[in-house]
């Protein structure tokens, strides 16, 4: 019987600098499709802030492509948004006035009738006309708020954005002051952030564009839509959202 001790330690050493290959092209790889996507996401996204394109930047830049950093800047059509704010303005302070002349009569007819008070239909109009008083100063004071978030940005190079209704079609805590009020100020710059990672043999790319106006962007102009089918022949497969979610719940990211 003939007894033999191999020594492996050369195959394994092989294999292990095979799979370091492996995951260094498949990084690679990866790097080359994300940084066409996002090339071509800055080539062809919407430039008026470069609030848009600036997140998509960032989000490359955060996997490793390069490429500058567009800058933010005013709107171009500014002085129109800020004429249509100031206009919300006055629009509230008329339907302001207006109600309060309206309680006014009511709480003048209620102390006439000193005996009796209000009654009936009498008092319900009363009420009526003093719930809309209240109501009507709070969006007169709302609309002031957003004229005054938008100077403030402006002064402070935010190049802020205007959404104008509930255009998305989606709720959220500001659907109802976007039905209201028809316009609304976001001040807050978000960006974009990326990641990359190996998970199981698989290349893993999240890039997400932070902004508040994306979603109404990708509706009007399909940024994202046209570049997916040159995405996909490259073997790119998108994965479903609530996996891209639950990939961010265990990084420490919220999914948006």
């Amino acid at each position: 019987m003939i007894s033999l001790t191999v020594n492996t330690s050369r195959v394994r050493a092989a294999m292990a600098r095979a799979r370091l290959d492996a995951d260094r092209i498949r990084f690679e790889a990866g790097k080359a499709v994300v940084g066409e996507f996002v090339r071509r996401a800055v080539l062809y996204g919407p430039k008026d802030t470069n609030r848009y394109v600036r997140a998509w930047a960032q989000a490359g830049r955060d996997v490793g492509v390069k490429g500058p950093i567009p800058p933010l800047k005013t709107s171009n059509y500014a002085p129109w948004h800020r004429e249509r704010l100031e206009a919300q303005v006055k629009k509230w302070e008329g339907i302001l006035k207006a109600a309060q002349e309206n309680n006014d009569f009511w709480l003048g007819a209620a102390r006439r009738q000193t005996k009796t008070g209000l009654r009936g239909k009498q008092k319900t109009l009363a009420s009526k006309a003093d719930k809309a008083e209240k109501t009507a100063e709070k969006w007169f004071n709302r609309a002031r708020e957003e004229l005054a978030l938008w100077h403030a940005a402006e002064a402070a190079g935010q190049a802020p954005l205007i959404i104008y209704g509930n255009t998305t079609g989606r709720g959220g805590k500001n659907a109802g002051v976007r039905r209201k009020l028809g316009i609304t100020v976001r001040a807050k710059v978000y960006g974009g952030e990326g990641t990359l990672e190996n998970r199981k043999g698989r290349l893993l790319v999240v890039l997400r564009n932070k902004e508040a106006h994306v979603r109404i962007v990708e509706k009007r102009h399909r940024v994202v839509a046209t570049q997916l089918p040159r995405a996909k022949a490259f073997g790119v497969v998108v994965a479903r959202r609530l996996y891209v979610q639950s990939l961010q719940r265990a990084m420490g990211k919220k999914g948006a």
